[in-house]
């Protein structure tokens, strides 16, 4: 028998999500976008406050996010150690190149970034930690996962089966251990390397992104 779900908490999650998107988030905006009536919005406002999720703005404006947000989110991707043996690779990746680094862990058929290390040239790429992309070949990190897995787990994950194309890139991947990207909109390169806590099992990339005038192809 399946489980059901308990619709309040869901609708509390929501609205805390909702706080999150548009803070300072009035009652009003919150109660349109979530289609949930005033009064059903303002009790759990009331009740997020009153367990230190969210805070009314000093000037009235709306509610905001509490640190305990963070401080919650911030121990995404400690698990298996990922977080810090990830974090070590981009020290290392940064100091032999001062480009900016990041560390994406794979979270369902997302990838979250949960640390970064920022280029300290004026001209840099930047991915704040909380950055949210999809798994799949439009990034350098999610090719570098997808080659981590079989061909048959790698079109699982995406939900599609995989074209002769897509295969053949995945096959160069594992050949040489890490996917290259290069930006369809900006003169940036991109490259990334799969980070395993198991045989067979990525869990994040280790990521290094620069300008093409200061990196070329052979050094990514």
């Amino acid at each position: 028998m399946p489980v059901k779900t308990i619709d309040a908490v869901s609708r509390a999650l929501r609205v805390l999500d909702a706080v999150s998107r548009r803070q300072p988030a009035g009652l009003g905006e919150l109660a349109r976008a979530l289609d949930i009536n005033k009064s059903g919005v303002q009790r759990i406002l009331h009740t997020l406050h009153t367990e230190g999720w969210v805070a009314p703005a000093a000037d009235g404006s709306g509610w905001l996010l509490t640190g305990r947000a963070l401080s919650v989110g911030g121990r995404f991707g400690d698990r298996n150690g990922v977080r810090e043996r990830g974090q070590q690779a981009m020290r290392e990746v940064h100091a032999a190149t001062g480009e900016t680094t990041w560390l994406s862990v794979l979270d369902g058929r997302d990838l979250i970034v949960v640390a970064e290390q920022t280029s300290a040239h004026v001209l840099r790429v930047s991915f704040p930690v909380g950055h949210t992309g999809p798994l799949g070949f439009e990034s350098a990190a999610g090719t570098a996962v997808l080659a981590a897995l079989s061909d048959a787990a790698a079109a699982e994950r995406l939900g599609a089966s995989l074209t002769t194309a897509q295969r053949k890139r995945l096959a160069r991947v594992r050949d040489i251990g890490y996917a290259v990207q290069a930006s369809a909109e900006l003169p940036l390169w991109a490259a990334a390397a799969p980070l395993r806590t198991h045989p067979g099992e990525p869990t994040a990339a280790v990521v290094l992104a620069a300008p093409r005038h200061r990196l070329t192809r052979p050094d990514l």
